[in-house]
């Protein structure tokens, strides 16, 4: 078993209460190329329509601490994103669905200002999964079942086939399509990307593991069924993840290039084990929001 300890925490709710900001039930928590962390808020407004207010933390990752902390009012739209990332330096906003609408789909991602003016507006298709922006600016997208298989109008006997059908997808600025998997992927469950521009993504139904460096996949088997979380550390050797179905709140480690059995971790402060964790992750920085709105944060050098 891996102890791992936190030594500090960010109090959202002190940050909550100086920026006037109100914890939703679609609060979005994400880890940027940038090394920031992004929180968005969305308030109902009526008629599925929403007020996004952006939360942007600079943090030490070494001794996971606050630095400083900006809000921006980023304006009303329609409600339902479900990711956000910074992209240069503007932000990219995604709605997990698109309606296919007889050719003229929805189009589910956006580029805005932290102004909240709409830059551009792209169809990444229905049915994601993940999606984060790479050190290059490249976008990668994953997809789960029905965005591989077709829904709201997608991949019926009319429609044009799902944009999601290869399970991950790469993306330019431009939202054209520069990369496509071609692994049979029925849903890809987990994604990372790495400071190096390596994809990392696990799929059913082999729930295999591949590291994607350009034109060059790397597989692996990690021996769990079913994980959504997962976290490659900086020295190239382990990969947390999750433990997989009926494993909620349980880690543990991977290692790359050992034959061994994967490694338990428990997450703990004070000598107490986190709670109702919520995690995410990019690269080897992971983020972990606990059950009394305490969020911890490290970057995973090694296990």
């Amino acid at each position: 078993m891996i102890d791992c300890k936190f030594t500090n925490y960010i109090d959202i709710n002190v940050l909550y209460e100086k920026y006037g900001l109100k914890k939703s039930i679609r609060t979005l928590f994400r880890i940027g190329v940038d090394g920031r962390i992004y929180i968005l808020e969305q308030e109902p407004c009526g008629n599925n329509r929403a007020q996004f207010r952006l939360l942007i933390l600079d943090v030490d990752w070494d001794e996971e601490k606050l630095k400083n902390s900006e809000c921006h009012n980023l304006g009303e739209f329609d409600s339902g994103f479900y990711f956000i990332h910074p992209i240069g330096d503007n932000i990219l906003m995604v709605r997990c669905r698109s309606n296919y609408n007889n050719g003229n789909p929805d189009k589910n991602a956006s580029i805005l200002t932290l102004d909240g003016e709409v830059i551009s507006k792209y169809c990444f298709g229905d049915a994601i999964r993940d999606v984060y922006v790479r050190p290059d600016n490249t976008i990668v997208t994953s997809y789960f079942d029905e965005g591989v298989f077709g829904n709201l109008g997608w991949g019926n006997r009319v429609g044009a086939p799902p944009i999601g059908k290869p399970g991950l997808v790469v993306w330019n600025e431009k939202g054209e399509q520069i990369y496509c998997a071609d692994r049979g992927i029925a849903d890809c469950y987990a994604l990372n990307v790495d400071n190096n521009n390596n994809i990392w993504y696990y799929y059913y139904d082999e729930f295999k593991l591949v590291k994607c460096s350009g034109d060059k996949e790397i597989d692996f088997d990690p021996h769990i069924e079913g994980a959504k979380f997962m976290l490659p550390t900086e020295d190239g050797q382990s990969v947390i993840f999750d433990s997989g179905y009926d494993k909620y709140g349980q880690y543990e480690v991977y290692y790359l290039y050992k034959n061994i059995e994967n490694e338990k971790i428990r997450f703990l402060f004070e000598e107490n084990e986190l709670l109702r964790i919520y995690c995410e992750s990019y690269g080897s920085r992971g983020l972990f929001v606990d059950n009394n709105n305490r969020m911890f944060i490290r970057r995973f050098l090694s296990l």
